[in-house]
């Protein structure tokens, strides 16, 4: 009796441990026919991805899958977006600075250094305070005692032959603290043949030197003056500044704490700044670049004279002497105003000024379409953009929120020159003489 129950009491046990085990196979069904179905379509995946060949020509006999250059250029052909327009090239023929030592420095000290140079003193780079006594303030010990060897760096300006209309360097920057961190010096074993050459080499570089860590942060053939900084009285503070490599290829460095940042790569031939944005020349191509978007425009075969938000200006020629075909894009690209012919474009924010062939000039929407219903006729006198003297000007401009005030060069009808003021209602294109 005890034999039998003990039996049953197996066969029970047995019984459920065989249903348990029936209903988790039945709970793992699912988990693995969702495994199964995961892998398949990984499988199948990589299969179409390696079979398909995106953007390439379905006709072209030579398509066997595998790669190579003129493949690569067919699929993502690069888009000259005034190729129509400006079929060839605008290469400017800048006149560089041999940057070879012979050039820039030499080995016996030339008889032109000043007497009194401000930031050099007894083998030290700094400046005199404020004080009754004028007390020099050491920031930097050479390695090299001697003036000319060693001192204060001068940063440049802008490069004249472009036409982007950037604003000259007027006055020499002298030496400022960038960020109270940073100052620009030069110190080699040669001297400089100019101590106050904005130009230096690898024999003898441009030295950014971190005041506060006493250490060296980059070297530079030059700096450009920056042109994003807040400046007082006693500060300097700016971001960004353009920098050119001993190879002299232009580049965008940041002032970082501690440390100097590329932002944009030594590779190009040119770097201008316009309204806080950037003309990049490459390869005798012009683009614009947002900074803060990273978000390169173009290429255009005709040279970039100025931009907005909203508009990029080309024309042909060279700055201020012989420029001819100004034209007006989109900066999505789009073609607004691509005749030939037209004497001057400018772009603002939201709103364009175009000058035709014969001295009109009219306003223009994002849309690129005209908003007066008849031009303004301009006199002949004067220049439509210079980066020296506002008052040779053939007009000017100030526009605040909608409201064009308009300032033309105009002759009356005595045949006299005289200056006519503008209201202009950007809105519905109502003009008023003031």
């Amino acid at each position: 009796m005890e034999n039998n129950d003990l039996n049953n009491s197996f066969e029970n046990q047995n019984s459920v441990m065989g249903e348990n085990k029936q209903l988790k196979d039945k709970k793992k069904l699912p988990l693995i026919i969702i495994i199964i179905l995961i892998v398949v379509a990984l499988v199948a995946g990589v299969y179409f991805y390696k079979n398909m060949n995106y953007g390439e020509d379905k006709s072209n006999p030579n398509n066997d899958g595998s790669s190579s250059e003129n493949e690569e250029t067919d699929i993502n052909p690069i888009k000259i977006i005034d190729i129509d327009e400006a079929p060839q090239k605008i290469v400017v023929q800048k006149e560089d600075i041999s940057l070879t030592k012979d050039a820039l420095t030499t080995s016996t000290k030339p008889k032109n250094y000043p007497e009194d140079y401000l930031y050099y003193r007894d083998g030290f780079v700094g400046y005199e305070d404020d004080s009754d006594e004028g007390e020099f303030v050491k920031l930097y010990e050479c390695k090299n005692k001697e003036l000319g060897k060693c001192g204060y760096a001068e940063t440049n300006g802008v490069h004249g032959t472009y036409n982007l209309e950037e604003g000259l360097k007027i006055a020499q920057m002298g030496l400022s603290i960038i960020n109270d961190q940073y100052i620009f010096v030069y110190d080699s074993d040669v001297y400089q043949k100019d101590v106050y050459s904005p130009y230096f080499s690898k024999e003898a570089p441009l030295i950014v030197y971190d005041i506060k860590n006493k250490k060296e942060v980059g070297r530079y053939s030059s700096l450009y003056d920056p042109v994003d900084c807040k400046r007082s009285d006693d500060s300097v503070i700016c971001d960004t500044t353009v920098a050119t490599d001993f190879d002299n290829k232009y580049g965008l460095i940041r002032f970082g704490d501690g440390k100097i940042e590329n932002v944009i790569p030594f590779e190009y031939e040119y770097i201008g700044v316009y309204n806080d944005e950037y003309m990049l020349v490459q390869d005798g191509q012009y683009y614009v670049y947002d900074l803060d978007t990273e978000t390169k425009i173009g290429p255009f075969n005709n040279q970039i004279s100025s931009f907005s938000d909203n508009f990029i200006v080309t024309n042909e020629g060279s700055y201020n002497s012989e420029e001819l075909n100004y034209r007006l894009y989109a900066t999505s690209g789009k073609k607004l105003v691509v005749n030939s012919g037209n004497k001057y474009i400018v772009a603002d924010e939201d709103y364009a000024i175009v000058v035709d062939s014969k001295d009109n000039l009219n306003v223009y929407d994002k849309d690129g379409k005209p908003i007066l219903e008849k031009s303004i006729q301009l006199a002949e006198d004067g220049e439509y953009h210079v980066r020296c003297c506002q008052s040779l000007l053939k007009f000017s401009y100030a526009i605040e929120d909608d409201v064009m005030n308009l300032t033309v060069a105009s002759r009356d009808q005595n045949d006299s020159l005289t200056m006519v003021e503008y209201t202009i209602d950007l809105k519905n294109g109502s003009m008023r003489k003031n």
